[in-house]
């Protein structure tokens, strides 16, 4: 499933979760959902998988992934260009002018 919760309600997302959640405890199915959103995910899966160009860079159980880096949102006084960040090892920068998210790596994590 592709983005399987993009465009819709509250409503339907808890629905499409139960009703993946309902067929993996029946019928003890695998599923593999696609998605940007692992927040969205953690109540439904058991493992992350990341890819990048085809390749799996990364394979942890949820909670090994969870532990695995630290997000931190920073807000400066003033615009500043994205490229201070590039001494620091991250897993994803986003953002532009004042407010930037970072992915960190868990200290001594490589």
């Amino acid at each position: 499933m592709d983005e399987a919760f993009d465009g819709l309600d509250p409503l339907m997302r808890f629905k499409i979760r139960q009703m993946i959640s309902d067929e993996v405890a029946t019928n003890k199915t695998i599923v593999i959902i696609s998605s940007h959103n692992l927040q969205e995910l953690s109540d439904i899966c058991d493992s992350v998988v990341i890819l990048d160009k085809n390749t799996i860079q990364m394979n942890y159980s949820q909670e090994e992934f969870l532990n695995s880096y630290h997000k931190y949102r920073i807000a400066f006084a003033s615009d500043i260009d994205p490229k201070v960040f590039t001494n620091i090892e991250t897993l994803r920068i986003s953002g532009k002018s004042r407010i930037f998210t970072l992915r960190l790596k868990e200290i001594g994590q490589k």
